[in-house]
């Protein structure tokens, strides 16, 4: 009767998709430490925390799940220093460019 739609895809589940296909590249490079397990617990920690994050801020709701979750992936990926925040790997794998995440990494990070 409320046309809910109950088979929504939270940024949650986005991001833990994307963390199990890979966010850390080979053509990566840390400016904080090497490439190892230890970052890439980091990063899967410093995504949950921006998800964690945005769940604090209404105005974020406003954007769909996926771009969220990139948004939450870029913002980690800056604070383990993984560099470029967002590179053609996570472009190919997520289906988004940087110019569609860019504001809601801007106001997630920031």
């Amino acid at each position: 009767m409320l046309n809910w739609n109950l088979k929504s895809i939270t940024p949650y589940q986005f991001v833990h998709f994307y963390l199990s296909k890979g966010c850390a590249f080979s053509s990566d490079f840390s400016a904080i430490r090497i490439i190892d397990s230890k970052l890439l617990r980091y990063l899967r920690k410093y995504s949950e925390f921006f998800l964690d994050l945005s769940l604090e801020h209404y105005d974020l709701n406003l954007y769909k799940s996926h771009i969220v979750a990139c948004a939450a992936i870029a913002g980690a990926r800056k604070a383990v220093g993984l560099y470029p925040i967002w590179n053609n790997e996570l472009e190919e794998l997520s289906g988004v460019d940087w110019k569609a995440i860019e504001s809601s990494f801007v106001f997630l990070y920031e």
